[in-house]
């Protein structure tokens, strides 16, 4: 096979687009899934690169926490989420994983203290998402093309991807792989003719 290195450079307009398609999103906070705890994430306010260390998102939202039994909605004026990413090795090659936390939380109308222990348990839940927040991009990246009858010696294209690897500057997240090239034969290669 043929390697090669391949890089894409997203630059704040890509993530932009793609944070767009992500976002609004809910997530349940409770482990059983009954709704009564959950926090609704906006659509981005602001992206910052934290050179080598990730993505910060500025977003607003709500929540609904539970007090006492009854549900008690609470807007979120401002919190600043940190999506990290790093490519993780399995059977395949490798997946691209993202693992959000949020940083900060200002909720409205409530004292800062309450802020961080509910911020506790969002972030558990968040690290809980991470395996299900991946791209097992050595999957998707796998091909095999039949090339047809037109080419009765090659039986096929085919594309791998190996390892790879991700780095936030402060202006883009670069994510490198590794990918493999190769053409099948149906039959070996003619020997050359020798003079």
């Amino acid at each position: 096979a043929f390697p090669m290195k391949v890089t894409a450079r997203l630059d704040e307009a890509n993530v932009r687009v793609i944070l767009g398609e992500l976002l609004p999103v809910t997530l349940a906070l409770d482990e059983d899934g009954g709704g009564a705890r959950w926090i609704r994430i906006d659509p981005a306010r602001a992206i910052d690169f934290v050179a080598d260390d990730g993505l910060r998102v500025e977003v607003g939202g709500h929540l609904q926490w539970k007090t006492a039994g009854l549900p008690l909605p609470l807007t979120i004026k401002s919190a600043h989420l940190i999506l990290r990413l790093a490519v993780a090795e399995d059977e395949d090659g490798g997946h691209l994983v993202f693992h959000p936390s949020l940083e900060t939380m200002d909720l409205k109308n409530i004292p800062g203290f309450l802020d961080t222990g509910i911020a506790n348990l969002i972030n558990k839940r968040l690290a809980g998402e991470g395996d299900r927040l991946s791209w097992r991009f050595s999957r998707t990246l796998r091909a095999s093309v039949p090339m047809g009858q037109g080419l009765a010696e090659i039986a096929s294209f085919e594309l791998s991807a190996g390892s790879g690897g991700v780095q936030i500057t402060n202006d883009a997240l670069l994510f490198t792989v590794d990918l493999g090239m190769r053409f099948t034969r149906t039959a070996p290669p003619p020997a050359p003719d020798t003079p």
